[in-house]
């Protein structure tokens, strides 16, 4: 079960000792009750959240994550987590650059390099297959996160993306340019 998202969840009661919960989303998860003797929760986020109550928890491998630093040679615009892969962090910058990065092992995977002004947001989709940026250049991007190819290109949108966020199916994306109201829409698998 290592990589997974609980967050918000209600697992109260659940049975689950000696459980690898290696770098899983725990944030807000109510295990009350439940029974997580042994469970490994090395590099968990959210462990300061995750209620407990009642629980039997004597939890092996326990560890918050350590305070880290990644220095990027560039100012930071836009921040996305990966849904499925704890670890996976993309990094929107000004110079319009999208670092992936590894942040427990604080080392960059990747850098993509389509956008010719600031990255100023990112979104991945729910269930991890698509990343999305927008920029400062008035273009958004989706990009097959098996790869990091660019499926799709949304351009001429007026005055800079400032917005992207995939659907909950993540089979469409909203963008907008936030400055004239106005949301446009793109279907994720035809463009």
């Amino acid at each position: 079960m290592a990589n997974v998202s609980f967050s918000g969840l209600n697992l109260s009661g659940v049975k689950i000792p000696g459980a690898n919960l290696t770098s899983a989303f725990v944030d807000y998860t109510d295990f009350s009750g439940s029974d997580l003797t042994g469970a490994n929760l090395k590099h968990a986020v959210g462990l300061d959240t995750m209620k407990t109550k009642d629980a039997l928890v004597e939890i092996t491998k326990l560890t918050k994550s350590q305070d880290k630093s990644i220095k990027i040679d560039s100012v930071i615009k836009a921040l996305a987590f990966h849904p499925k892969n704890a670890e996976i962090v993309a990094i929107g910058c000004k110079d319009g650059s999208i670092r992936i990065y590894d942040w427990i092992e604080e080392e960059q995977i990747m850098t993509l390099q389509e956008h010719s002004r600031a990255v100023l947001c990112l979104d991945y989709s729910k269930d991890g297959k698509y990343l999305a940026s927008g920029g400062d250049d008035s273009k958004a991007f989706i990009w097959d996160t098996s790869s990091y190819e660019i499926m799709h290109t949304l351009s001429g949108i007026p005055n800079g993306v400032t917005a992207v966020r995939f659907s909950l199916d993540s089979k469409k994306l909203f963008t907008s340019n936030g400055e004239e109201g106005s949301l446009f829409i793109c279907d994720t698998e035809n463009g």
